[in-house]
C-alpha cells in the first residue's frame, strides 16, 4: 500500500551532520533506495490497473444474454485470479441450432486468460462459419485438428479442454 511505501521512505533518511565519513554514501544509497521503492510502487499500481482493465474486458467476453426464446441462462464467472482461462460461449449459428463451449485453459491468471480469449474467439468464428450443417460431424473433426494446430501446447506451453455442445 501507499502508506507503506511512505513509511519505509523515511525510515532511510539520514539526519546530522552529513560530513562525517560515510554518511554522505549512505546518504545517497538511502535516496537510490527511495527512489527505486517509488519506481516499484508506481510499477505495482499500474500492473494492478492494467489487472483491472483486463478483468473487465473479459466479464465483457462473456454472453450477456441467452439467444434462445423461451430459455432463461444463469451464470456467474469468478476466475481464481483477476482474470483466468476459463471462458465459455453461447451462441446462434446460422440454421438456428444453439452452439455452447466451455474452455479451460491451463494455469491461472493472465497467460491463460489471453490464451482463453484467443482460443474462444477462434472457436466462435470457425463454428459459426461452417456452410453446411449436414456436414457437421466432418468439420468439427477439421475444427479439432486447426485448433491443434493453432494453439500447439509447445507454442504456448499451456494446453486446454473443451466441451462444445449444440442444440437443435
Amino acid at each position: 500500500s501507499s502508506n507503506l511505501a511512505e513509511s519505509l521512505l523515511c525510515w532511510g533518511e539520514v539526519i546530522g551532520d552529513r560530513s562525517t565519513t560515510g554518511l554522505n554514501e549512505l546518504s545517497s544509497i538511502t535516496g537510490q533506495m527511495q527512489n527505486l521503492l517509488l519506481e516499484t510502487h508506481r510499477q505495482k499500481t499500474l500492473i494492478e490497473k492494467d489487472l483491472e482493465a483486463a478483468a473487465w474486458l473479459q466479464q465483457r467476453l462473456l454472453p450477456k444474454f441467452s439467444p434462445c426464446s423461451g430459455i432463461e441462462t444463469v451464470w456467474e464467472f469468478r476466475p481464481c485470479d483477476r482474470v483466468g482461462g476459463d471462458l465459455f460461449g453461447i451462441f446462434q449459428l446460422p440454421e438456428g441450432n444453439i452452439g455452447l463451449y466451455f474452455i479451460d485453459v491451463s494455469g491461472h491468471g493472465v497467460p491463460s486468460a489471453m490464451m482463453g480469449v484467443a482460443v474462444s474467439q477462434f472457436l466462435q468464428q470457425a463454428v459459426v462459419n461452417f456452410a453446411y450443417p449436414n456436414d457437421r460431424h466432418q468439420k468439427m473433426g477439421e475444427l479439432l485438428e486447426k485448433l491443434e494446430q493453432e494453439f500447439p501446447i509447445e507454442r504456448f506451453n499451456r494446453y486446454f479442454t473443451m466441451v462444445y455442445l449444440e442444440f437443435c
